[in-house]
């Protein structure tokens, strides 16, 4: 369904309707010793001066920021977001080769496969790619020729690429190798950083201490 909308009708409304939650359900009667009203007619230009949907945000942010409490979040809402290109990684830290321009694989992350988001293409079932080895195109594309090698990895999240690796930084002897790139490579490396911070710890532990969460990226009590 589609209708037109008012937008500044509606973001007034919804300006409005952030601060009377906030009367009406904030933990503290007395708002903190804040004057509420007093923030609603102080903020309320600024409001209806905002021209995006992500202005109107950072506003009620601000509103609520004044009554100094901790977990009064502000998010979400319908805005326009500009389509992202995406660029395939492979789950490996690369090096280029000075001498011949070619890409070293330096460092294989180590994912979980099991899992869409955690995967490392490279340590998939069926790639033949090691550690140490050269890239040496990403279909078809030298990367030697290349001023950085992502260029031939933009839109290939979920598609099957062919590279071609060898043993050394050269095209004779070369193979060819199917993948299909993942989004990103941060979570892996979160994972890899998790496991080494992990041992770590383990090599000294004690009561009491901490490890650390990949999933929050910070440490909780053991």
């Amino acid at each position: 369904m589609e209708v037109t909308l008012d937008l500044r009708a509606e973001w007034n409304q919804i300006f409005e309707e952030s601060w009377r939650q906030m009367k009406h359900f904030f933990y503290a009667p007395n708002m903190h010793g804040v004057d509420w009203e007093a923030m609603r007619l102080r903020y309320r230009p600024l409001a209806q001066a905002v021209n995006h949907r992500a202005d109107l945000t950072y506003v009620i942010g601000e509103l609520i920021g004044e009554l100094n409490s901790g977990h009064t979040y502000v998010g979400g809402g319908e805005m326009p977001r500009p389509p992202k290109v995406n660029v395939g990684m492979l789950g490996a830290e690369l090096q280029r080769d000075p001498q011949t321009g070619f890409y070293k694989i330096v460092r294989i992350l180590r994912g979980q496969n099991w899992s869409r988001t955690l995967r490392s293409p490279l340590t998939e079932i069926g790639v033949n790619v090691r550690e140490g080895e050269y890239l040496i195109a990403v279909n078809g594309a030298p990367t030697n020729t290349l001023s950085d090698v992502y260029e031939a990895l933009v839109n290939t999240v979920g598609r099957q690429v062919t590279l071609r690796v060898n043993s050394r930084p050269e095209e004779k002897g070369s193979r060819d190798v199917v993948v299909i790139p993942s989004r990103m490579s941060s979570s892996s490396a979160t994972i890899r950083w998790s496991r080494r911070i992990s041992r770590r710890w383990i090599k000294r532990r004690r009561p009491g201490g901490l490890h650390p969460h990949p999933r929050h990226g910070g440490f909780g009590p053991e």
